[in-house]
């Protein structure tokens, strides 16, 4: 009965929580979730000590495995085609399943048929429960991605968790009447700092904990970047050498007013971690973003993400990829802008081959009168209103996105 329970949840985490968060379509969870393989003889494959999930694959099939730490044990397993999961997805459900193995273990009387029991005597409302429940996945889902930034470092991923719960602190509050934001560039190469064989004191989740650190950085222009305990390193800004960083924003897929910072610095073994004004924690890496907190859940938020399931949602030719994939990629940056932004916006995708020529009249005019510019990187500007970013001009052969 216990590991039937066990099985209920885990099921329940993986496929409502951790495979949204990888980024798969919901037509591809129902699926996979009809087909699921229930492992009985515990003898089918040995458990793999601190792996939750165990990969075989055959070259053209990846079958995975998925269990439980404290059982020792794998409860099911389901296969996807070679091309429909990447390795990067299968270290993050590791990462997010161990997480959640923990929870089930501290928890485990609230999970069991006896923790059923004392629901109904002295709780009454059974709902309870399952808010509960819905907690403990949330926190789960956050260590799991902590435990990812920094792998095989326990006491690190818990420094990132704390890192993290400051900066959801500040989310709440104001300084001098206005948000705060930040900008943190975790170093997993750098393992800390040491000076006449003692360690510095230069803990930055101590230095955010203080009302002054509310003016630091801002995410945009400059970064803090600290070591693998959180140790402060050094201060970065776009300004630096008395020059602007360079930043071609058609090599990566970034919110026009992260771009600079984060193709800049948010490199190799290096994590980017920001909180914005309107509460959003955004997880960066290899220049891309990952993950966003917004609204208590976290959000994936990679391109590849985006466009796998309009890929799945569309029919488009192997002929047509090329230019589709193009578009999406037009689309996903303005929308970035747009969602981050708060602003609102519409995006309007114009057959270019029909209407360029009153496109570039438009854009012509608009130029002639002083109330847009056209940047090195070919993208239409406007100094008026918040938003910087108005639409993406390309060669005449690609078109033009607006938004």
């Amino acid at each position: 009965m216990k590991d039937d329970k066990m099985l209920f949840y885990l099921k329940d985490y993986f496929f409502n929580v951790v495979m949204p968060l990888l980024g798969f379509p919901e037509s591809i969870i129902k699926q996979k979730k009809e087909i699921i393989e229930i492992i009985n003889d515990k003898s089918i494959i040995n458990f793999s000590s601190n792996k939750t999930i165990h990969v075989e694959e055959d070259g053209v099939n990846i079958k995975i495995y998925v269990g439980l730490v404290f059982l020792k044990r794998y409860l099911f397993y389901l296969e996807f085609k070679k091309n429909d999961i990447t390795y990067e997805q299968i270290v993050i459900a590791n990462h997010l399943v161990y997480s959640f193995s923990t929870m089930l273990e501290s928890n485990e009387i609230l999970f069991s048929e006896e923790g059923d029991i004392h629901i109904k005597q002295y709780l009454l409302d059974k709902n309870i429960k399952t808010k509960y429940i819905n907690l403990l996945y949330d926190y789960a889902v956050q260590k799991g991605i902590c435990d990812w930034i920094m792998p095989k470092k326990s006491m690190s991923s818990l420094k990132i968790e704390k890192l993290i719960e400051v900066l959801e602190k500040w989310s709440q509050k104001t300084y001098e009447g206005h948000r705060v934001c930040y900008g943190i560039l975790i170093n997993n190469s750098d393992t800390g700092h040491v000076n006449n064989e003692k360690e510095f004191v230069n803990d930055f989740i101590d230095f955010l904990e203080d009302e002054y650190s509310a003016v630091i950085s801002d995410g945009i222009s400059s970064i803090i970047e600290v070591d693998s305990e959180c140790n402060f390193v050094k201060y970065h800004s776009i300004y630096e050498d008395n020059k602007i960083c360079e930043c071609n924003l058609d090599d990566n897929i970034l919110p026009y007013r992260f771009a600079q910072i984060i193709s800049t610095y948010v490199e190799k073994e290096k994590i980017g971690i920001f909180l914005l004004q309107n509460g959003d924690i955004i997880i960066a890496k290899s220049k891309m973003i990952y993950f966003i907190k917004r609204n208590g859940k976290w959000i994936n938020f990679k391109f590849d993400t985006f466009k796998k399931i309009m890929n799945s949602r569309m029919q488009v030719t192997k002929q047509n990829t090329k230019d589709f994939n193009k578009l999406l990629e037009n689309i996903f940056s303005t929308t970035l802008d747009v969602s981050l932004a708060h602003s609102g916006g519409i995006i309007a995708v114009v057959n270019y081959k029909k209407n360029i020529k009153e496109l570039e009249k438009i854009i012509n005019k608009l130029e002639a009168q002083g109330e847009i510019y056209i940047d090195d990187s070919k993208r239409i500007c406007t100094l008026n209103g918040a938003s910087k970013y108005v639409c993406k001009y390309e060669a005449k052969s690609k078109g033009f996105g607006f938004a």
